[in-house]
């Protein structure tokens, strides 16, 4: 969280509520003063709908803002805010913008600031993903956002800490999302039982891999079926956190994490 006024070059994203001012929002003292005059002599046109973001260039100094719309006051809440987010962010990359800055302040109540800002955070990293691995980078490289800068009027640690919860999920998603995207010739069973032990570590999660000998012995007939549409041998990932409450119920969840296509002949008449 910063508190100082950044370089004059720095992107800004207004986040406005419909028909709102941007000149009573707390972001536009950041501006020099040829940049406020401006804005202020245009302010009925910067105003942005719901699901609308405006690209303005400031005549003096060359700054980009964004003027992000979120929806009418009234009709406020996190779902809005955070699609607000994620369209901000495809314009960013959209604009080739590498960094911006936005305002941030208290909610109501510090788990709701928490919870709130942990999920701008989130969706802003997952707006901000693609899936690169197998495409050749331009010579000017590819557009993402590289730093987002949240300023606000006095340190908050319960919007820290809503960051901190928010980055750590939004990589996790996009980590889970380049192993879903990858070609099953390189997410091969046994890397993807390397990937979850190397994932997990430092997490307390315990990681068993069961080889193709293990699974046998266990009379695991159902994955031992699908393997053999494979000419790599299978893996069975077991990750266990027992570190809940006592009083807690356990949670299982079951996945097939086949990193092929299982689907098989189509026998389905064509009519």
């Amino acid at each position: 969280l910063l508190t100082k006024p950044q370089p004059k070059n720095i992107r800004l994203v207004f986040f406005m509520f419909e028909g709102d001012d941007i000149t009573t929002y707390s972001l536009f003292k950041f501006l020099g003063e040829e940049e406020k005059e401006y804005l202020k002599k245009i302010k009925k046109s910067v105003n942005s709908k719901e699901k609308e973001v405006k690209l303005f260039v400031m005549p003096e100094t060359g700054r980009k803002i964004l003027a992000a719309g979120v929806c009418k006051k009234s009709g406020f809440s996190t779902s809005k805010a955070v699609l607000a987010m994620r369209i901000a962010v495809q314009t960013a990359k959209k604009e080739k913008i590498k960094k911006f800055a936005f305002w941030v302040a208290p909610m109501d109540g510090a788990e709701t600031t928490r919870k709130f800002y942990e999920a701008v955070a989130a969706n802003a990293l997952m707006a901000n993903f693609e899936f690169m691995k197998y495409k050749t980078p331009p010579k000017e490289g590819f557009s993402f956002v590289q730093e987002m800068q949240a300023l606000c009027r006095k340190q908050d640690k319960n919007i820290t800490e809503g960051f901190r919860r928010g980055i750590i999920i939004g990589e996790e998603v996009n980590n889970c999302r380049s192993l879903a995207n990858t070609p099953g010739g390189d997410m091969t069973p046994k890397i993807l039982a390397e990937h979850a032990r190397k994932d997990a570590g430092g997490t307390g999660i315990k990681v068993s891999i069961l080889d193709e000998k293990k699974i046998k012995a266990l009379k695991m007939g159902g994955v031992l079926g699908v393997s053999k549409g494979s000419d790599e041998p299978p893996r069975f990932i077991v990750m266990e956190y027992l570190k809940g409450p006592k009083s807690g119920k356990p949670i299982v969840l079951v996945g097939k994490g086949v990193t092929f296509d299982t689907g098989g002949l189509n026998l389905k008449p064509e009519q």
